[in-house]
């Protein structure tokens, strides 16, 4: 998935948005994954939490929740960086996260404050690419402020889950309001496209090299708050 966004003409997107049509598709999930898998290829990751409604991401990440983007957004810069501060090590190296804060009343009118533009004008500048994960499309209003800002937008759906009619209903949306859309991605999908063999072939090798070595690979620890 991401090698086949960063060949998405003209020029490889800088900027994703994570959305889909409803809650439970597995959107955090994908983006996570999606960040590990840039990361790996040597690229400096940077990913928003911008789900303001039920944010998970930073759990996935091992990050808490106590402060981070909201509470940016509502603070005065005062001329200073807005993210500075607000980033968060990960156990991914070259990985970094802002999560989302506290939930506000109305987490609209903060995507779509200029604020929250100088906050995606910073992450440009510190990072390969910047992953935001946003809330689901037909359920919040949320992630159509940031289209405008973004060079690209991937939408997770989950097979069994999302039904048709809210597939057809995303993309009609999504087309209305003219996103930068580069593809979809399958979530859960369940049917086998290749020999079984295939799928054992790394993992045979991996249990060969773990043989050799003779142990286990170890966990590496939580992330610590970046200054």
């Amino acid at each position: 998935l991401a090698a086949g966004i960063m060949r998405r003409p003209p020029t490889p997107p800088q900027v994703i948005l994570v959305t889909g049509p409803g809650p439970g598709e597995g959107k955090s999930t994908v983006t996570a994954n999606l960040a590990a898998a840039f990361a790996e290829v040597g690229k400096k990751v940077l990913v928003l939490s911008c789900d303001l409604h039920r944010p998970t991401i930073h759990s996935l990440f091992g990050v808490p929740n106590s402060r981070g983007l909201t509470d940016a957004l509502r603070a005065e810069s005062e001329g200073h960086t807005i993210i500075n501060g607000q980033r968060w090590r990960t156990a991914m190296t070259n990985v970094r996260l802002i999560p989302s804060g506290f939930v506000p009343e109305k987490p609209g009118e903060l995507l779509a404050s200029p604020l929250m533009r100088q906050v995606i004008t910073e992450a440009r500048e510190v990072a390969d690419i910047v992953l935001i994960d946003t809330a689901p499309i037909l359920a919040a209003s949320d992630a159509t402020h940031l289209f405008p800002l973004v060079d690209a937008v991937v939408v997770v759906g989950r097979a069994g889950k999302t039904t048709a009619m809210a597939a057809q209903r995303t993309s009609e949306l999504l087309l209305r309001l003219g996103a930068p859309v580069v593809g979809a991605a399958l979530n859960g999908a369940t049917e086998a496209t290749l020999p079984r063999g295939y799928y054992t072939y790394y993992a045979d090798g991996a249990r060969r090299e773990r043989k050799r070595r003779g142990r286990s690979p170890s966990m590496v620890g939580l992330g610590d708050r970046e200054s």
